[in-house]
């Protein structure tokens, strides 16, 4: 950790070292700008599917969300803002074809206070009836809402030092309810992770563990070599 904090000290100092922390988005990927925020679309197939990121902090996304859509060879929003996140979420079902997309193969992924926008979302298409989702990842959660959770999709809950008793409540809530739930703790990923993982050695297996819980639901072969710290129980 001491490495880590002369690292952000230098950055604060020299600010374009922020661009080198940050990590290279990935060439495999384009990036379009919507209306409502930023897609990167990877794979060259007609009908991907869709993932809607609910990032923190959406401006400094593009790492994650980049090499996620390279990886799943998916479309991945990563919206502007957190704060309407089913009219997003609805946005992106019609807007799929724009994108060479399938609207009706939908995940969700929030980090951060994003975590709580897509666990809101995924309640209200539930509720609403539309659109299917077929995988929901919530990394990092930070807030636990009173919220009715039955009869939602299947669930990723990573958990970081500063959020693992929201998240192990979140997963218990969770798998109470009867969804099919994994907890992965990882007690080494900080809150910038996503943000300058050249910093953090898990990023990559965190995006991998994404990767892989979100292709599944996708119907993907998982290929993205993850190494889990928590089996599904």
């Amino acid at each position: 950790m001491d490495a880590v904090r002369l690292a952000l000290a230098a950055e604060r100092r020299l600010p374009r070292l922020a661009r080198v922390y940050a990590g290279r988005e990935s060439a495999a990927a384009t990036r379009t700008v919507h209306e409502f925020g930023v897609v990167w679309r990877g794979g060259s197939r007609a009908q991907r599917p869709v993932v809607v990121h609910f990032a923190e902090r959406p401006e400094t996304a593009g790492w994650f969300a980049s090499r996620l859509a390279a990886r799943l060879g998916a479309v991945v929003l990563v919206p502007d803002s957190l704060e309407t996140p089913y009219r997003t979420l609805v946005r992106a079902y019609f807007d799929a074809k724009e994108w060479r997309a399938d609207g009706t193969r939908l995940a969700l992924i929030g980090d951060g206070a994003g975590a709580t926008a897509a666990l809101l979302a995924a309640i209200d298409a539930r509720d609403e009836r539309r659109p299917s989702i077929e995988r929901v990842t919530l990394l990092r959660p930070q807030s636990l809402p009173s919220v009715e959770v039955t009869n939602l999709p299947p669930t990723l809950v990573v958990a970081g030092a500063d959020s693992l008793p929201t998240a192990e409540a979140l997963e218990h809530n969770l798998r109470t309810a009867g969804v099919w739930t994994e907890l992965s703790t990882r007690p080494a990923l900080p809150a910038f992770w996503s943000t300058r993982p050249v910093l953090v050695p898990e990023a990559d297996d965190v995006l991998a563990e994404v990767a892989d819980f979100t292709g599944r639901g996708f119907g993907l072969e998982s290929t993205f070599g993850v190494r889990r710290t928590a089996q599904p129980r």
